[in-house]
């Protein structure tokens, strides 16, 4: 990845071995709001993690999103989407669909915030309660079908204006927020065309060094709602060497309405 300053626009250019041919240079890339989030708003101390999903086709590869270690130490999560998430009922404040920026875990592991693009809202979310293996549920994602997922190119352009007497600091602060932080792949368990048409969902636990050996999965709001066991599959992501990030991944028979859906 490389960042690069002409006038009074950071022009961020990554390239990939994987993804569908063609450059992305959207907006509603995860990769934008992440990296706006460094450059527009001039935050230092940044790092960020890249998280594909992917299927059983080569180049079937879509954003799951972007995580974001602050230096402030909480964890922020920006969807690899820009469809409208139906909200669990009574969780937070807000029961239309909304279009999610992204989710914030506090330094303290429990403190959790939704912030949304449309409507425009940022609320508190019930504390992250704590479960049997020392870590914590942070949040789960369910997509009705991976067309929902931003997908995968491999080359992104992303251009930011910024003030021109700050574009060189900022340029610097990208190089920061992305050395040492590898990009992680996520799969479903066995072969993937087994569960082509199914739903697939992603679990968020944090926990501290060592964490992420559980396939646990929260219950579902919906009823008679089965997992399949045989595609359950965890990725570990170590954030800073004291941080870990687990991310099950695992899908149901069809039965959403909506096109996504996230509950805490």
């Amino acid at each position: 990845m490389a960042a690069n300053s002409a006038a009074d626009v950071v022009l961020l250019s990554e390239q990939y071995p994987i993804g569908r041919k063609g450059v992305d240079r959207g907006t509603q890339s995860p990769l934008f709001r992440a990296f706006g989030d460094v450059i527009l708003r001039g935050k230092p101390g940044n790092r960020l993690f890249s998280l594909f999903f992917v299927q059983h086709k080569p180049d079937d590869y879509h954003w799951l999103g972007v995580l974001v270690f602050t230096k402030g130490k909480r964890l922020l999560f920006f969807p690899g989407t820009y469809c409208p998430f139906r909200l669990l009922e009574g969780s937070i404040k807000s029961k239309q669909p909304c279009t999610i920026d992204h989710l914030t875990l506090d330094a303290d592991g429990r403190g959790r915030h939704l912030t949304s693009i449309t409507p425009k809202i940022h609320v508190s979310i019930p504390k992250a309660p704590k479960l049997d293996h020392s870590g914590r549920h942070w949040f789960t994602i369910h997509y009705s079908s991976t067309a929902f997922m931003h997908p995968l190119h491999c080359q992104s352009e992303l251009r930011f204006p910024v003030p021109s007497s700050d574009s060189g600091r900022r340029c610097r602060e990208i190089d920061s927020a992305i050395e040492n932080a590898p990009s992680t792949i996520v799969r479903l368990h066995g072969d993937a065309r087994h569960w082509n048409h199914n739903h697939v969902g992603f679990t968020f636990y944090v926990g501290g060094p060592g964490f992420g050996h559980t396939t646990d999965v929260p219950a579902f709001p919906a009823q008679n709602v089965e997992i399949e066991k045989n595609a359950i599959r965890t990725h570990v992501v170590d954030i800073d060497g004291h941080t870990t990030v687990q991310i099950t991944a695992y899908c149901t028979a069809p039965y959403l309405k909506s096109e996504a859906m996230l509950f805490f």
